[in-house]
Protein backbone atom coordinates (compact mmCIF):
# COMPACT_ATOMS: atom_id res chain seq x y z
CA UNK A 1 0.00 0.00 0.00
CA UNK A 2 1.41 3.33 -1.14
CA UNK A 3 0.11 5.37 2.25
CA UNK A 4 1.94 2.88 4.44
CA UNK A 5 5.21 2.85 2.90
CA UNK A 6 5.12 6.89 2.36
CA UNK A 7 4.42 6.72 6.36
CA UNK A 8 7.45 3.88 6.78
CA UNK A 9 9.94 5.81 4.61
CA UNK A 10 8.70 9.41 6.59
CA UNK A 11 9.51 7.72 10.11
CA UNK A 12 12.96 6.07 8.70
CA UNK A 13 13.71 9.26 8.19
CA UNK A 14 14.58 8.67 4.21
CA UNK A 15 14.31 11.59 2.23
CA UNK A 16 12.43 10.97 -1.39
CA UNK A 17 12.25 13.61 -3.88
CA UNK A 18 11.55 14.27 -8.06
CA UNK A 19 14.33 15.66 -9.97
CA UNK A 20 13.73 15.89 -13.76
CA UNK A 21 11.06 13.48 -13.29
CA UNK A 22 13.20 10.61 -12.08
CA UNK A 23 12.98 9.32 -8.48
CA UNK A 24 15.84 10.35 -5.73
CA UNK A 25 16.37 8.30 -2.44
CA UNK A 26 18.35 9.75 0.25
CA UNK A 27 18.69 7.69 3.56
CA UNK A 28 20.50 7.42 6.70
CA UNK A 29 23.55 4.48 6.69
CA UNK A 30 21.17 1.49 7.81
CA UNK A 31 18.38 2.63 6.71
CA UNK A 32 17.30 0.71 4.09
CA UNK A 33 16.94 -2.82 3.51
CA UNK A 34 16.50 -5.35 1.07
CA UNK A 35 12.62 -5.43 0.89
CA UNK A 36 12.22 -1.93 1.48
CA UNK A 37 14.36 -1.57 -1.73
CA UNK A 38 12.44 -3.91 -3.91
CA UNK A 39 8.65 -2.00 -2.54
CA UNK A 40 10.30 1.47 -3.37
CA UNK A 41 11.14 0.23 -6.88
CA UNK A 42 7.56 -1.35 -7.23
CA UNK A 43 6.17 1.49 -6.36
CA UNK A 44 8.74 4.30 -8.25
CA UNK A 45 5.32 5.87 -10.39
CA UNK A 46 3.51 5.94 -7.96
CA UNK A 47 5.82 7.87 -5.48
CA UNK A 48 6.60 10.41 -8.51
CA UNK A 49 2.98 10.88 -8.99
CA UNK A 50 2.38 11.62 -5.75
CA UNK A 51 5.38 13.76 -4.70
CA UNK A 52 4.54 15.61 -7.91
CA UNK A 53 0.65 16.25 -6.96
CA UNK A 54 2.14 17.42 -3.21
CA UNK A 55 3.87 19.92 -4.53
CA UNK A 56 1.74 20.91 -7.09
CA UNK A 57 -0.95 20.71 -3.91
CA UNK A 58 1.10 22.67 -1.76
CA UNK A 59 2.02 25.19 -4.33
CA UNK A 60 5.93 24.31 -4.41
CA UNK A 61 8.29 22.71 -2.78
CA UNK A 62 7.98 23.56 1.43
CA UNK A 63 11.52 24.51 1.58
CA UNK A 64 11.55 25.39 -2.02
CA UNK A 65 11.72 29.32 -0.81
CA UNK A 66 15.12 29.18 1.37
CA UNK A 67 17.86 31.15 -0.29
CA UNK A 68 20.92 32.39 0.82
CA UNK A 69 20.90 35.72 2.89
CA UNK A 70 23.39 38.48 2.42
CA UNK A 71 26.09 39.03 4.85
CA UNK A 72 24.81 40.90 8.14
CA UNK A 73 26.18 41.66 11.58
CA UNK A 74 24.31 39.26 13.01
CA UNK A 75 20.74 37.25 12.42
CA UNK A 76 17.72 36.38 14.11
CA UNK A 77 17.20 32.74 16.08
CA UNK A 78 15.13 29.87 15.14
CA UNK A 79 11.90 29.65 16.98
CA UNK A 80 13.51 26.39 17.70
CA UNK A 81 16.82 28.03 19.16
CA UNK A 82 14.21 30.74 20.58
CA UNK A 83 13.03 28.71 23.53
CA UNK A 84 16.06 26.51 23.95
CA UNK A 85 18.35 30.12 24.54
CA UNK A 86 15.62 30.71 27.36
CA UNK A 87 15.48 27.22 28.65
CA UNK A 88 19.41 27.69 29.24
CA UNK A 89 19.34 30.42 31.34
CA UNK A 90 17.67 27.46 33.64
CA UNK A 91 21.42 26.69 35.18
CA UNK A 92 19.44 23.38 36.23
CA UNK A 93 18.28 23.02 32.47
CA UNK A 94 21.21 24.24 30.61
CA UNK A 95 23.33 20.63 30.67
CA UNK A 96 20.31 19.05 29.52
CA UNK A 97 21.10 20.36 26.34
CA UNK A 98 24.68 19.03 25.91
CA UNK A 99 24.89 16.52 23.33
CA UNK A 100 27.75 13.89 23.73
CA UNK A 101 28.91 11.14 21.42
CA UNK A 102 31.88 8.59 21.98
CA UNK A 103 33.92 6.59 19.37
CA UNK A 104 37.09 4.08 19.53
CA UNK A 105 39.64 4.71 17.06
CA UNK A 106 42.04 1.72 16.62
CA UNK A 107 45.01 1.68 14.75
CA UNK A 108 47.81 4.55 13.29
CA UNK A 109 45.99 7.67 14.08
CA UNK A 110 47.46 10.75 12.31
CA UNK A 111 46.32 13.09 15.01
CA UNK A 112 47.60 15.94 12.34
CA UNK A 113 45.54 15.02 10.11
CA UNK A 114 42.65 14.71 12.75
CA UNK A 115 43.20 18.21 13.62
CA UNK A 116 43.00 19.42 10.35
CA UNK A 117 39.88 17.69 9.56
CA UNK A 118 38.22 19.07 12.37
CA UNK A 119 39.35 22.61 11.63
CA UNK A 120 37.83 21.89 7.50
CA UNK A 121 34.53 20.90 9.31
CA UNK A 122 34.38 24.10 11.15
CA UNK A 123 35.22 25.98 8.11
CA UNK A 124 32.21 24.45 6.27
CA UNK A 125 29.30 24.20 9.04
CA UNK A 126 28.51 27.70 10.38
CA UNK A 127 26.74 26.11 13.12
CA UNK A 128 29.62 25.09 14.70
CA UNK A 129 31.49 29.10 14.38
CA UNK A 130 27.94 30.51 15.46
CA UNK A 131 27.67 32.03 19.19
CA UNK A 132 24.29 33.88 20.61
CA UNK A 133 24.30 37.45 22.33
CA UNK A 134 21.82 40.49 22.61
CA UNK A 135 21.99 42.78 19.58
CA UNK A 136 22.83 46.82 19.87
CA UNK A 137 18.22 46.97 20.61
CA UNK A 138 18.36 44.37 23.09
CA UNK A 139 17.65 40.91 21.13
CA UNK A 140 19.33 37.58 20.92
CA UNK A 141 20.73 36.83 17.85
CA UNK A 142 23.33 34.42 15.86
CA UNK A 143 26.53 36.01 15.56
CA UNK A 144 28.86 33.69 12.91
CA UNK A 145 32.53 34.04 13.46
CA UNK A 146 35.03 34.02 10.35
CA UNK A 147 36.54 31.00 8.98
CA UNK A 148 39.75 30.22 10.57
CA UNK A 149 40.28 32.84 13.35
CA UNK A 150 40.93 30.63 15.49
CA UNK A 151 42.45 27.56 14.83
CA UNK A 152 40.68 24.44 16.73
CA UNK A 153 42.74 21.92 18.45
CA UNK A 154 41.43 18.90 19.81
CA UNK A 155 42.31 18.36 23.34
CA UNK A 156 44.75 15.30 24.12
CA UNK A 157 45.08 13.32 27.40
CA UNK A 158 47.45 10.43 27.64
CA UNK A 159 46.30 7.50 29.98
CA UNK A 160 48.76 5.16 28.36
CA UNK A 161 50.39 4.79 31.98
CA UNK A 162 47.52 5.70 34.52
CA UNK A 163 46.13 3.29 36.55
CA UNK A 164 42.17 2.40 35.87
CA UNK A 165 42.54 3.99 32.80
CA UNK A 166 39.15 3.06 31.51
CA UNK A 167 37.08 4.68 34.78
CA UNK A 168 39.34 8.06 33.81
CA UNK A 169 37.99 8.08 30.57
CA UNK A 170 34.44 7.35 31.89
CA UNK A 171 35.16 10.49 34.84
CA UNK A 172 36.43 12.77 32.13
CA UNK A 173 33.95 12.08 29.61
CA UNK A 174 31.08 12.72 32.24
CA UNK A 175 32.81 15.84 32.83
CA UNK A 176 33.00 17.52 29.56
CA UNK A 177 29.12 16.38 29.24
CA UNK A 178 27.90 18.20 32.62
CA UNK A 179 30.04 20.82 31.91
CA UNK A 180 27.94 24.08 30.77
CA UNK A 181 28.73 26.43 27.66
CA UNK A 182 28.09 29.77 27.91
CA UNK A 183 25.81 30.40 24.65
CA UNK A 184 27.79 34.00 23.91
CA UNK A 185 31.32 32.16 23.70
CA UNK A 186 32.33 30.42 20.87
CA UNK A 187 32.76 27.06 20.12
CA UNK A 188 29.37 25.78 21.45
CA UNK A 189 31.26 22.08 21.19
CA UNK A 190 33.99 20.21 22.63
CA UNK A 191 36.61 17.87 21.15
CA UNK A 192 38.50 15.49 23.29
CA UNK A 193 40.83 12.55 22.61
CA UNK A 194 42.13 9.61 25.48
CA UNK A 195 44.65 7.71 24.44
CA UNK A 196 44.65 4.19 26.23
CA UNK A 197 47.06 2.19 24.12
CA UNK A 198 49.71 3.00 21.34
CA UNK A 199 47.07 2.55 18.79
CA UNK A 200 43.54 3.31 21.03
CA UNK A 201 41.75 6.15 21.27
CA UNK A 202 38.64 7.20 22.85
CA UNK A 203 37.10 10.21 20.75
CA UNK A 204 34.35 12.16 22.22
CA UNK A 205 32.42 15.27 21.55
CA UNK A 206 29.92 17.19 23.01
CA UNK A 207 27.61 19.78 21.35
CA UNK A 208 25.15 22.09 22.61
CA UNK A 209 21.78 22.00 21.40
CA UNK A 210 21.63 24.92 20.03
CA UNK A 211 23.51 24.29 17.42
CA UNK A 212 23.22 20.49 16.62
CA UNK A 213 20.56 17.66 16.79
CA UNK A 214 20.57 14.11 16.65
CA UNK A 215 21.17 14.10 13.02
CA UNK A 216 23.92 16.58 13.30
CA UNK A 217 25.78 14.53 15.72
CA UNK A 218 25.82 11.84 12.99
CA UNK A 219 26.80 14.63 10.04
CA UNK A 220 29.47 15.28 12.03
CA UNK A 221 31.10 12.52 12.29
CA UNK A 222 30.55 11.18 8.85
CA UNK A 223 31.98 14.42 7.70
CA UNK A 224 34.90 14.32 10.01
CA UNK A 225 36.33 11.01 9.16
CA UNK A 226 35.28 11.93 5.32
CA UNK A 227 38.15 14.95 5.66
CA UNK A 228 40.25 12.85 7.88
CA UNK A 229 40.73 10.13 5.28
CA UNK A 230 40.93 12.86 2.52
CA UNK A 231 43.87 14.70 4.46
CA UNK A 232 45.81 11.42 5.38
CA UNK A 233 46.35 10.49 1.45
CA UNK A 234 46.87 14.29 0.52
CA UNK A 235 43.38 14.82 -1.12
CA UNK A 236 41.23 17.82 -1.32
CA UNK A 237 37.98 18.71 0.68
CA UNK A 238 35.66 15.29 -0.73
CA UNK A 239 32.15 16.91 0.16
CA UNK A 240 30.14 18.90 -1.53
CA UNK A 241 29.99 22.27 -1.13
CA UNK A 242 26.50 23.05 1.07
CA UNK A 243 24.12 25.55 -0.78
CA UNK A 244 22.70 27.19 2.13
CA UNK A 245 23.73 27.69 6.18
CA UNK A 246 21.62 27.16 9.31
CA UNK A 247 21.37 31.03 9.29
CA UNK A 248 19.57 31.19 5.84
CA UNK A 249 16.83 28.49 6.88
CA UNK A 250 16.45 30.88 10.25
CA UNK A 251 16.10 34.02 8.39
CA UNK A 252 13.43 31.70 6.15
CA UNK A 253 11.50 30.78 8.81
CA UNK A 254 11.29 33.93 10.80
CA UNK A 255 10.12 35.65 7.02
CA UNK A 256 6.58 36.97 6.90
CA UNK A 257 5.77 34.87 3.62
CA UNK A 258 6.55 31.61 6.05
CA UNK A 259 4.69 32.55 9.19
CA UNK A 260 1.43 33.07 6.73
CA UNK A 261 1.72 29.88 5.48
CA UNK A 262 2.12 28.38 8.75
CA UNK A 263 -2.01 29.83 9.77
CA UNK A 264 -3.61 27.00 8.58
CA UNK A 265 -1.38 24.64 10.45
CA UNK A 266 -1.49 26.39 13.65
CA UNK A 267 -5.68 26.21 13.44
CA UNK A 268 -5.20 22.62 13.74
CA UNK A 269 -2.63 22.70 16.39
CA UNK A 270 -4.56 25.18 18.54
CA UNK A 271 -7.93 23.16 17.98
CA UNK A 272 -5.83 19.79 19.12
CA UNK A 273 -4.56 21.45 22.38
CA UNK A 274 -7.59 23.47 23.11
CA UNK A 275 -9.56 23.61 26.12
CA UNK A 276 -8.25 22.05 28.95
CA UNK A 277 -4.80 19.93 28.88
CA UNK A 278 -4.25 16.98 30.68
CA UNK A 279 -1.34 16.74 33.07
CA UNK A 280 0.30 13.41 33.35
CA UNK A 281 0.15 11.92 37.09
CA UNK A 282 2.48 9.18 36.98
CA UNK A 283 3.06 7.56 40.71
CA UNK A 284 6.23 8.32 41.79
CA UNK A 285 8.47 7.09 43.74
CA UNK A 286 9.86 10.32 45.62
CA UNK A 287 8.32 13.55 46.35
CA UNK A 288 8.28 16.27 42.71
CA UNK A 289 10.92 18.57 43.47
CA UNK A 290 9.36 22.04 43.17
CA UNK A 291 12.32 23.49 40.08
CA UNK A 292 12.66 20.61 37.67
CA UNK A 293 15.85 17.90 37.79
CA UNK A 294 17.23 16.27 35.09
CA UNK A 295 19.35 13.78 36.68
CA UNK A 296 19.23 10.83 35.33
CA UNK A 297 19.55 7.12 34.12
CA UNK A 298 18.81 4.39 31.52
CA UNK A 299 16.95 0.51 32.00
CA UNK A 300 17.57 -1.77 28.84
CA UNK A 301 14.89 -4.18 27.70
CA UNK A 302 14.95 -7.05 24.81
CA UNK A 303 11.46 -7.12 22.93
CA UNK A 304 11.92 -10.78 21.04
CA UNK A 305 11.51 -11.18 17.41
CA UNK A 306 7.76 -13.16 18.68
CA UNK A 307 6.18 -10.03 20.45
CA UNK A 308 7.61 -7.35 17.65
CA UNK A 309 6.72 -9.41 14.84
CA UNK A 310 2.95 -10.09 16.53
CA UNK A 311 3.14 -5.87 16.91
CA UNK A 312 4.07 -4.93 13.16
CA UNK A 313 1.25 -7.59 11.96
CA UNK A 314 -1.40 -5.94 13.97
CA UNK A 315 -0.41 -2.35 13.25
CA UNK A 316 -0.11 -3.70 9.14
CA UNK A 317 -3.48 -5.23 9.67
CA UNK A 318 -5.09 -1.95 10.58
CA UNK A 319 -2.59 0.54 7.80
CA UNK A 320 -0.50 1.74 11.02
CA UNK A 321 2.93 1.56 11.33
CA UNK A 322 5.61 0.00 13.61
CA UNK A 323 5.71 3.63 15.07
CA UNK A 324 2.31 3.76 15.56
CA UNK A 325 1.72 0.51 17.48
CA UNK A 326 4.12 1.30 19.68
CA UNK A 327 2.85 4.84 20.75
CA UNK A 328 -0.34 3.08 21.51
CA UNK A 329 0.90 0.97 23.61
CA UNK A 330 2.96 3.52 25.27
CA UNK A 331 -0.29 5.46 26.06
CA UNK A 332 -1.87 2.09 27.34
CA UNK A 333 0.74 1.98 29.89
CA UNK A 334 0.45 5.23 30.84
CA UNK A 335 -2.95 4.85 31.38
CA UNK A 336 -2.55 1.67 33.21
CA UNK A 337 -0.34 3.24 35.60
CA UNK A 338 -2.39 6.56 35.65
CA UNK A 339 -5.95 5.66 34.73
CA UNK A 340 -6.00 8.87 33.24
CA UNK A 341 -8.23 8.39 29.27
CA UNK A 342 -6.20 12.03 28.01
CA UNK A 343 -2.51 12.05 27.58
CA UNK A 344 0.02 13.82 25.61
CA UNK A 345 2.75 12.38 24.29
CA UNK A 346 5.80 14.18 22.60
CA UNK A 347 8.50 12.83 19.51
CA UNK A 348 10.70 14.32 17.75
CA UNK A 349 10.90 14.61 13.99
CA UNK A 350 13.97 15.11 11.96
CA UNK A 351 12.64 18.63 10.43
CA UNK A 352 14.73 18.11 7.22
CA UNK A 353 11.92 18.32 4.45
CA UNK A 354 14.45 19.07 1.61
CA UNK A 355 17.54 17.82 0.28
CA UNK A 356 19.21 21.28 0.90
CA UNK A 357 19.17 20.32 4.85
CA UNK A 358 20.31 16.62 4.99
CA UNK A 359 23.56 17.65 5.42
CA UNK A 360 23.50 20.42 7.65
CA UNK A 361 24.84 20.34 11.16
CA UNK A 362 21.97 22.97 13.42
CA UNK A 363 18.93 22.64 15.33
CA UNK A 364 16.24 21.54 12.46
CA UNK A 365 14.86 18.86 14.74
CA UNK A 366 10.99 19.38 15.22
CA UNK A 367 8.63 17.65 17.86
CA UNK A 368 5.44 16.63 17.63
CA UNK A 369 2.45 16.06 20.31
CA UNK A 370 0.22 13.42 20.46
CA UNK A 371 -2.90 14.08 22.42
CA UNK A 372 -4.07 10.66 23.06
CA UNK A 373 -7.85 9.94 24.22
CA UNK A 374 -9.21 6.66 25.18
CA UNK A 375 -11.69 5.31 27.46
CA UNK A 376 -12.39 1.92 30.17
CA UNK A 377 -13.82 0.21 27.02
CA UNK A 378 -11.50 0.47 23.94
CA UNK A 379 -10.08 -2.50 22.22
CA UNK A 380 -6.24 -2.18 21.38
CA UNK A 381 -7.33 -1.93 17.65
CA UNK A 382 -9.49 0.78 18.27
CA UNK A 383 -7.22 2.80 20.30
CA UNK A 384 -4.82 2.05 17.33
CA UNK A 385 -7.00 3.19 14.77
CA UNK A 386 -7.45 6.44 16.62
CA UNK A 387 -3.70 6.83 17.06
CA UNK A 388 -2.71 5.98 13.17
CA UNK A 389 -5.28 8.88 12.75
CA UNK A 390 -3.39 11.17 15.27
CA UNK A 391 -0.35 10.65 14.07
CA UNK A 392 -0.99 11.13 10.61
CA UNK A 393 -2.92 14.79 11.04
CA UNK A 394 0.22 15.69 13.17
CA UNK A 395 2.33 14.38 9.96
CA UNK A 396 0.34 16.56 8.05
CA UNK A 397 1.06 19.32 10.24
CA UNK A 398 4.55 18.97 11.01
CA UNK A 399 6.42 21.93 9.51
CA UNK A 400 4.73 24.31 12.59
CA UNK A 401 7.62 24.81 15.13
CA UNK A 402 6.50 23.72 18.33
CA UNK A 403 8.21 26.32 20.14
CA UNK A 404 5.93 28.24 18.22
CA UNK A 405 2.76 26.43 19.39
CA UNK A 406 3.99 26.76 23.02
CA UNK A 407 3.55 30.28 22.74
CA UNK A 408 0.58 30.56 21.01
CA UNK A 409 -0.66 28.45 23.86
CA UNK A 410 0.78 30.94 26.71
CA UNK A 411 0.61 27.94 28.89
CA UNK A 412 1.31 28.58 32.46
CA UNK A 413 5.14 27.70 33.11
CA UNK A 414 5.35 25.05 35.69
CA UNK A 415 9.09 24.93 36.92
CA UNK A 416 8.69 21.32 38.40
CA UNK A 417 8.14 20.18 34.71
CA UNK A 418 8.60 20.30 31.37
CA UNK A 419 6.38 22.02 29.03
CA UNK A 420 2.89 20.00 27.57
CA UNK A 421 4.20 16.89 28.27
CA UNK A 422 6.53 14.57 30.35
CA UNK A 423 6.95 11.88 28.51
CA UNK A 424 8.76 11.52 25.06
CA UNK A 425 8.97 7.99 22.35
CA UNK A 426 11.45 7.58 19.66
CA UNK A 427 11.49 4.72 16.80
CA UNK A 428 15.26 4.67 15.30
CA UNK A 429 15.46 2.76 12.52
CA UNK A 430 18.61 3.62 11.08
CA UNK A 431 22.22 2.26 12.22
CA UNK A 432 24.53 4.58 13.17
CA UNK A 433 28.28 4.38 14.25
CA UNK A 434 26.97 3.37 17.82
CA UNK A 435 28.26 0.04 20.25
CA UNK A 436 25.89 -2.07 17.91
CA UNK A 437 26.60 -1.26 14.92
CA UNK A 438 29.87 -2.65 12.82
CA UNK A 439 33.45 -1.56 12.50
CA UNK A 440 34.12 1.39 9.62
CA UNK A 441 37.69 0.81 8.44
CA UNK A 442 39.29 5.05 7.19
CA UNK A 443 42.58 4.97 6.29
CA UNK A 444 44.34 3.43 8.68
CA UNK A 445 42.12 2.90 11.87
CA UNK A 446 38.75 1.36 12.25
CA UNK A 447 36.36 3.43 14.30
CA UNK A 448 33.70 2.14 16.12
CA UNK A 449 31.10 3.23 19.14
CA UNK A 450 32.23 3.52 22.70
CA UNK A 451 29.66 2.44 25.00
CA UNK A 452 31.88 2.93 28.45
CA UNK A 453 30.08 6.21 29.24
CA UNK A 454 27.38 6.67 31.93
CA UNK A 455 24.13 7.81 30.94
CA UNK A 456 23.07 11.06 33.83
CA UNK A 457 20.61 13.26 32.59
CA UNK A 458 17.36 12.85 31.74
CA UNK A 459 15.30 15.80 30.05
CA UNK A 460 12.10 14.66 30.32
CA UNK A 461 10.24 12.15 33.24
CA UNK A 462 10.16 9.63 30.71
CA UNK A 463 11.57 8.67 27.15
CA UNK A 464 11.32 5.07 25.72
CA UNK A 465 13.55 4.65 22.76
CA UNK A 466 13.17 1.58 20.44
CA UNK A 467 15.32 0.57 17.87
CA UNK A 468 14.94 -2.08 15.28
CA UNK A 469 17.48 -4.77 15.18
CA UNK A 470 16.96 -7.24 12.54
CA UNK A 471 13.65 -8.63 13.62
CA UNK A 472 13.48 -7.67 17.06
CA UNK A 473 13.37 -4.09 19.13
CA UNK A 474 15.99 -3.08 21.60
CA UNK A 475 14.20 -0.50 24.34
CA UNK A 476 15.98 1.80 26.46
CA UNK A 477 13.43 3.66 28.86
CA UNK A 478 15.51 6.68 30.08
CA UNK A 479 14.00 8.25 33.40
CA UNK A 480 14.77 10.88 35.99
CA UNK A 481 16.18 9.27 39.24
CA UNK A 482 14.71 12.05 41.63
CA UNK A 483 11.45 10.55 40.43
CA UNK A 484 11.83 6.83 39.76
CA UNK A 485 13.92 4.23 41.18
CA UNK A 486 15.32 1.47 38.77
CA UNK A 487 12.76 -1.12 40.26
CA UNK A 488 9.56 1.14 39.29
CA UNK A 489 11.59 1.55 35.72
CA UNK A 490 12.22 -1.94 35.54
CA UNK A 491 8.59 -2.90 35.92
CA UNK A 492 7.60 -0.64 33.32
CA UNK A 493 9.86 -2.69 30.90
CA UNK A 494 8.97 -5.87 31.98
CA UNK A 495 5.28 -4.72 30.58
CA UNK A 496 6.64 -5.00 26.95
CA UNK A 497 7.53 -8.49 27.30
Amino acid sequence: MLDNLILILAEKEIFIDVVDGELIVDAPEGALNDSLITEIRNFKPDLVEYLTHYRTARGHDAYGGIIPVGKETCYPLSSSQKRLWTSSQFESANITFNIPVSFVFEGNLDIVALNSAFNMLVDRHESLRTTFQEDEHGAIMQFIHEKGIDGFVIHQTDLRNVNEAEKKVRSFIRKITITPFDLATSPLFRAELYQLADKRWVFTYVMHHIISDGWSMQILIRDLLALYEAACSGKTDPLLPLRIQYKDYAVWQQSEEKQERFTEQRKYWMNQFGGRLPVLQMPLDMPRPQQQTHNGAIVDQHINAHLTGALRLVSEERGATLFMGLLATVSILLYRYTHQQDIIIGSPIAGRGHADLEDQIGFYINTLAFRCRMSDNDTFTDLLDRTRQTTLNAYEHQDYPFDQLVDDLQLKRDLSRNVLFDVMILLQNFETITSSAPEKRVGDITVKGYDGAEHTVSKYDLTFYFTEVADDILMNIEYNTDLFSPETIGQLGAYFV
